[in-house]
């Protein structure tokens, strides 16, 4: 289970997500609990030590990704060789388009 909860929160663990991390370790943590005490014939599982399992077992929600603004703020020194060439196979690149595509098609 810790490594389906790592994984959720590898991929879902961007910023404003908390509250739904949150939400998904807690019904892990109880169906978890729902598992255990189904299996057990004498002895119920209290949320005390349910809760010692989970601290020990189930790591804390954390946010890994950092915001978008933080994560594309790579600028280019002066201008981008990028924006200089086109291939081939842009529209304004091939041969004989004059003018950048527009859809002349009416719905």
């Amino acid at each position: 289970m810790r490594a389906v909860v790592l994984g959720y929160y590898r991929y879902y663990a961007v910023p404003r997500n908390y509250p739904a991390l949150t939400a998904f370790r807690d019904e892990v943590v109880r169906l978890w609990r729902w598992t255990l005490r189904r299996r057990s014939e004498k002895t119920r599982i209290t949320w005390a030590r349910m809760n010692r399992l989970a601290k020990q077992w189930i790591p804390a929600p954390k946010i890994l990704h950092p915001y978008p603004d933080r994560h594309l703020a790579v600028m280019a020194q002066g201008r981008s060789p990028v924006r200089q060439s086109r291939t081939l196979g842009s529209v304004e690149g091939v041969p004989g388009n004059r003018d950048s595509y527009s859809d002349t098609r009416s719905f």
